[in-house]
């Protein structure tokens, strides 16, 4: 089908060419065939669900959307649209609708969609007959509309997706009017022409609905109507402030802490928590009306358990329960499958009651409107039982921890900060986190291995793949510097920080330290002092050995300002970070407030292909099939997980508490949170909102294909020193499973860190070659591996790792005395590093000096 072009502006022409390709791709039999398939479901039908699945139009909605994109693909890709991938044909789709006033684009935008709901229109006789529209009531765009909100990045996508909801409710009850009755006026009458709908927001929050109305989000709501006129009165009722809200084109937005006079069409609980508690009362008015025009309730969850716990106590309270526990295409992660918590994820709506107010108002008296807040387990069957006790466990790639600030008071950008990540192998779990480590032991089982040290122990990497992935926001403001003092060093991060006063906090923290060592909380007024005695080594490293207290690493105490600057001294990292200080909402714990760090659990999953399809099963031709002419394959969509791609599994979470509550004048002890000091339990309701609010960030995160050694060698091309360090890092992750490919790997860092310059160049270098003496020393060669080991301590003294393996090669030579030498001076520069007190004994004893060994 090809429409002849117009002629005018070149871009204009380009786009028509283009319009001309999508409709042909469109019209194609193998497009149409699944088109059929898709669009065969009945109108009485659509609200209808199978098992395993979301309601029918949701399943047609999405599958329509993905078979437009992967239509689109070859065609986006031939005319020079990169990858042709979601974000690429929503802005193709974008500058189209610009365009779409031109006559002859408008023709070309409607053929599209005629070809799409309808099927393709030829002069043949031989042509298809038109598919029967069987969803009139739902508007022809709402898949355009679905592919731009999926195209969008992941916190836009959030942020959009809480009046988008109203959008997507306003719709479903269209559809329910129109298949299963009348749910009032507002649903039955014509939606052209229907007077502006009245809608509720109960339980407003200044801090997340508010915020996200001051910035001019309500519009959303009236996003699948049409008209210019206004469709939509939207009152916020709850905690909101009315100033500088932006006026509506189509929507109104009016806000107060009591209920107006006028009488809604929808009331809206959106992620229905304490708010259903404090709101019951208003709630039982209006499921107390018995007119033909009573308001619609619904509510919004972040968990499917939620969502059907809620329909189902309004079922027992008398209610006509309209939709339970629908997925909601504009939900935060845009209905995606794999996600299991998601911002508005499930929609549930109901009507009316069989009570009076008084009697509902008892009834809820006598429920524990509490149990919402916290979907109980589900119960494993006999036959999971059964399996787990018999080493049935499910099998993990990898898990690990997400070490985060929350505060559920702030605004929605700014409540989960994401601190740093960990492998679950070496986390600590104690207090109410010694259950996370339990509950993967017992159902979850470590295989194919999902090597990423070098992504978790560095914090600058994992910043940026955070970013990369559309989860910056996720992240607290940093700064990244080389590690050497200048005299302009304090005043550029708090620049960069954009620390407001002498008075504001910052943390210092060395890239690749965890549990606390190299993380200092600092004033902005301390900043300069604090990086001069960080980044200044001793001018004469052995000199001032020789000068220290030889009871210092016994009497040490943990965390100190002396200890964290021999923990900087002996760093290897080229570059450390400065990041802004975030909190949490203050823990309570036995009458005192702490500013507590959360800590969840994760395990990671690799995505099996699917089972073959029954041989009746594969002549129904599902959107997604291929044949021997069309290997597109699909379009990802946010929430999924292809065959051979990751998915998550959340473990739980707990408080790790500081040593001081926020009372205390120790800023660093009322900040660094430590498992041994303390921990909390989060409440589940919480956990759900942190879960939501990371989305598939760590999926992305640890499925970044820029782990190459020639990416990373490349990733920093201002600091050239960091990526042969990185390079190096991961070289020395390997070094168990394929030694050869880590020196290799060692070369090509060293090689690349020749190239350059810089004061922090020899940190990279005794790095390299302290790891060039550890695979000599894997292969029994100990020889060999000491000419590394020094070298490694020429270049930098402070090397406290470098001396400790010089000490156990002295150990294995038999030299008793010089190994005592260097695993001292090991434990002056790292007091916390455990492995020399050990060896150091060991000399001790074959010296024969049982009592500095017992000591």
């Amino acid at each position: 089908m090809i429409v002849a072009r117009v002629p005018g502006n070149l871009e204009v022409m380009a786009l028509v060419d283009l319009l001309n390709g999508l409709l042909n791709a469109a019209a194609t039999e193998s497009v149409q065939t699944q088109l059929d398939t898709i669009l065969a479901c009945k109108t009485e039908e659509q609200l209808e669900r199978a098992a395993g699945k979301q309601a029918n139009i949701i399943e047609m909605v999405r599958d329509m959307s993905k078979l437009m994109c992967r239509s689109a693909r070859p065609i986006l890709r031939k005319k020079g649209h990169g990858d042709g991938g979601l974000r690429v044909f929503s802005q193709v789709l974008r500058e189209l609708e610009v365009i779409s006033a031109l006559e002859q684009m408008s023709v070309l935008l409607g053929s599209y969609q005629y070809v799409l709901w309808m099927g393709p229109v030829a002069d043949n006789k031989q042509a298809r007959s038109p598919r029967r529209q069987s969803v009139r009531a739902m508007p022809a765009s709402v898949t355009v509309a679905y592919i731009h909100h999926a195209a969008l990045a992941p916190f836009e996508r959030r942020k959009r997706a809480c009046f988008r909801t109203v959008a997507f409710l306003d719709m479903m009850l269209r559809e329910y009017a129109k298949s299963a009755g009348a749910a009032g006026e507002a649903w039955s009458a014509v939606e052209a022409t229907r007077a502006p709908l009245n809608v509720w927001i109960l339980g407003a929050r200044d801090g997340e609905e508010g915020w996200l109305a001051r910035q001019g989000y309500c519009e959303d709501a009236a996003g699948l109507l049409s008209g210019e006129t206004v469709r939509m009165n939207l009152h916020l009722l709850g905690d909101v402030e009315e100033a500088n809200i932006p006026p509506g084109r189509r929507v109104t937005v009016s806000v107060s802490a009591e209920p107006p006079k006028s009488k809604p069409d929808l009331v809206v609980c959106l992620h229905a928590d304490e708010r259903l508690t404090r709101w019951m009362p208003v709630l039982a008015e209006f499921l107390a009306i018995t007119t033909r025009d009573k308001p619609v309730v619904a509510f919004t969850s972040r968990c499917e358990a939620e969502a059907e716990s809620a329909a189902g106590l309004f079922g027992r309270l008398g209610s006509k329960v309209l939709l339970c526990s629908v997925r909601n295409l504009f939900s935060g992660m845009a209905a995606g499958p794999q996600a299991m918590y998601d911002d508005h994820g499930w929609v549930s709506a109901i009507q009316g009651s069989l009570f009076t107010t008084t009697q509902l108002q008892d009834h809820t008296k006598a429920i524990d409107l509490s149990s919402l807040e916290q979907p109980p387990p589900e119960a494993s069957s006999p036959k999971e039982a059964e399996g787990t006790e018999r080493g049935q466990r499910n099998p993990a790639v990898f898990w690990g921890i997400l070490d985060l600030k929350y505060d559920p008071n702030l605004p929605l950008e700014n409540r989960v900060k994401v601190l740093e990540t960990g492998d679950g192998r070496s986390s600590k779990f104690s207090g109410y986190g010694a259950a996370i480590k339990e509950s993967f032991k017992a159902d979850k089982k470590l295989e194919e291995t999902l090597h990423r040290a070098v992504l978790v122990e560095n914090k600058k990497l994992t910043r940026d793949f955070f970013v990369e992935g559309g989860y910056g926001h996720l992240m607290p403001k940093q700064v990244c510097y080389r590690r050497s003092y200048r005299d302009d060093l304090a005043a550029d991060i708090i620049n960069g920080l954009d620390l407001q006063s002498s008075d504001g906090c910052c943390v210092l923290k060395l890239c690749n330290r965890a549990r606390g060592a190299g993380c200092i909380p600092i004033a902005a007024a301390d900043l300069d002092l604090a990086l001069e005695r960080l980044l200044t080594l001793p001018d004469n490293v052995e000199a001032w050995l020789d000068g220290q207290d030889s009871e210092f690493p016994v009497e040490c105490k943990w965390g100190c300002f002396q200890e964290q600057i021999r923990h900087w001294w002996s760093n290897e990292c080229p570059v450390f970070v400065a990041e802004e200080l975030c909190k949490s909402a203050p823990v309570e714990q036995e009458g005192k407030a702490y500013d507590g760090t959360m800590r969840v659990g994760f395990s990671l999953h690799r995505v099996e292909e699917p089972a073959e399809l029954e041989e009746a099963e594969e002549e129904e031709l599902p959107f997604y099939s291929t044949t021997a002419n069309d290997q597109e394959p699909a379009v990802v969509f946010p929430g999924e997980a292809p065959p051979g791609s990751l998915s998550i599994e959340w473990l739980g979470g707990y408080w790790k508490l500081p040593a001081e509550d926020t009372t205390s004048s120790d800023l660093s002890a009322k900040v660094i949170s430590k498992a041994r000091q303390g921990t909390a339990p989060v409440d589940a309701r919480q956990l759900q909102e942190v879960y939501a609010a990371l989305g598939d960030s760590v999926q992305l995160v640890f499925t970044n294909a820029s782990l190459s050694p020639q990416t990373l060698l490349r990733r920093y091309p201002d600091m050239s020193e960091l990526g042969a360090f990185v390079a190096s890092r991961l070289a020395c992750s390997m070094r168990l499973r394929d030694p050869t490919k880590s020196n290799m790997v060692l070369g090509l860092a060293q090689a690349s860190l020749s190239k350059g310059q810089g004061p922090c160049k020899p940190f990279v270098e005794s790095y390299i070659h302290r790891n060039f003496g550890v695979l000599e020393a894997m292969m029994g060669r100990w020889a060999k591996s000491e000419p590394h080991f020094v070298k490694a301590i020429s270049v930098m003294p402070t090397n406290a790792t470098a001396r400790f393996l010089l000490g156990m090669q002295c150990l294995e030579s038999e030299h008793w005395k010089k190994a005592i030498v260097q695993f001292e001076s090991a434990l002056q520069l790292d007091p916390d590093f455990k492995a020399p007190w050990i060896n150091l004994a060991f000399a001790f004893l074959r010296l024969g000096q049982w009592n500095n060994a017992i000591r």
